[in-house]
């Protein structure tokens, strides 16, 4: 045998021992992120938005029923996104207080 090599059974307790290391290290770190709140942002709607322009809702011009979309204040400047969907959902949307 030369000095690169070791038994398989050398190999498997190595592997062990690294797994029964790794499995407290992980049981730690699950222990931490037990106590921490929840990283999972608030689903804020378009229509519960800060950035929903109410004033700009829009009829359908086919049947006139109202569409239930406005402008987004946050992305008006580009006017083929503009529109959004009451119903819709983003990362930059900010829940109104006045609801």
């Amino acid at each position: 045998m030369n000095n690169d090599t070791i038994s398989r059974q050398a190999a498997i307790d190595a592997v062990s021992r690294g797994c029964q290391e790794f499995r407290g290290i992980f049981a730690k770190c699950e222990k931490n992120l037990n106590v921490l709140p929840s990283v999972q942002p608030e689903i804020v709607r378009c229509h519960k938005c800060i950035h929903w322009d109410r004033d700009t809702v829009r009829q359908n011009s086919n049947d006139e029923r109202w569409w239930n979309e406005a402008i987004c204040e946050r992305y008006s400047n580009e006017i083929w996104t503009s529109w959004k969907d009451a119903d819709w959902f983003c990362a930059d949307a900010e829940r109104r207080t006045d609801d």
